[in-house]
Order: C-alpha cells, then structure tokens, then sequence
C-alpha cells in the first residue's frame, strides 16, 4: 500500500517537472519547476525580454515583415527577435512610464482609442504629446510575477480577446484577469 503512495508521488513530481521543461523549452530540476518563470523585478532599459501572458503562456509578438502599423497578437513563444522587448523609461524616470520597443523593427506598442481598441506596433515617437502617450506604458505588478500592462494615455490595459494562436492585442479596461496579466521573461 505505502510503495503505491510513494510511487504515485514520484510519478506525479516526474510527470510536473516534465511538463514545466516542455512549456519552458529546457530541462529543470523539481525545485525549478514549481516556480513559474524567472521574471524580471524591474525591467532594465535596453534589455529584452519576451511579454508571456498568463493565459495559455504565449508571447506578445509583431508579425514578420512589418509596415509599422501591425496588429499584435499572442503565439506560442520562441524567442525571435518579434518576440522580443525593451522597456525605454520615459521622462521623468520616476513616472515609472516606458516605451515598449519591438526588438524586430524598432516599432512601438500603441494602444489606438478606447476599450476594444487595437495594439499595436507603430513608429515611436519622441516628443512629447497624445500620440506618445499612447506609446507609454507602465508595469502594474498584480502577483507572482506577473503585471498589467497600463497604458498612460486610456488608463487600458493591454488584453488579448479569448481565443488561442494570433488573437489580437486591445485595450481593455484593467480588471486583473489572466487574459491581462504578463511577464517578462
């Protein structure tokens, strides 16, 4: 009876840590998949990091050949460069706003308009004024690692509509669901 106890334990410790290597993409010892991910307290300017939503746990990403105006949406993530992320601080630093910048063509997430409005990836601008600030974020930590991402100039926060592999990037009102929460990875 106890050997069938430990047997079932062991059999579930290999079958999490297992399936937190395969959604991870390496192998991690029992202790390193209890944990969700390695995430970034701060996110350090000019260091990129891939936007995991908690949902599904795929990645912000801008489509491939980009004219500057792309939607955004989630897929699975992989680590190339439309995958990738840098958190530009804007004045003042204090503000704790930054510019999101795509690691692929240099573009900005912006957020057009009110709730349900597209994200997406545009030309960053520099001055300031409304259009900027529709290209100004902040982080909002919520839990484990994970944070709304607020947009300065709506208040929205950045949301992917149900659905699975190219749902599009709104701007939702900020109501810490799972379908809002990233991190950085």
């Amino acid at each position: 009876m106890r050997t069938n106890h430990i047997t079932r334990s062991l059999v579930r410790m290999v079958t999490a840590a297992g399936l937190a290597a395969v959604i991870l993409g390496s192998a991690l010892t029992p202790a390193q998949a209890t944990s969700r991910w390695a995430v970034a307290a701060s996110p350090a300017p000019g260091q990129p990091y891939q936007l995991v939503l908690e949902w599904g746990l795929r990645c912000l990403e801008t489509p491939l050949e980009s004219d500057g105006v792309d939607f955004l949406f989630q897929w699975p993530c992989h680590g190339g460069s439309h995958q990738g992320w840098t958190f530009e601080p804007v004045e003042p630093a204090a503000a704790g706003y930054f510019q999101i910048v795509s690691q692929y063509d240099e573009g900005c997430v912006t957020g057009l308009g009110a709730g349900g409005a597209d994200v997406r990836n545009q030309p960053c601008r520099r001055t300031a004024g409304e259009r900027k600030s529709r290209q100004e974020w902040r982080l909002s930590p919520v839990r484990d690692g994970y944070y709304e991402i607020v947009n300065r100039y709506t208040g929205l926060c950045i949301d992917i509509l149900h659905g699975g592999d190219g749902s599009h990037a709104v701007q939702y009102g900020c109501h810490r669901g799972g379908n809002q929460l990233w991190a950085l990875r």
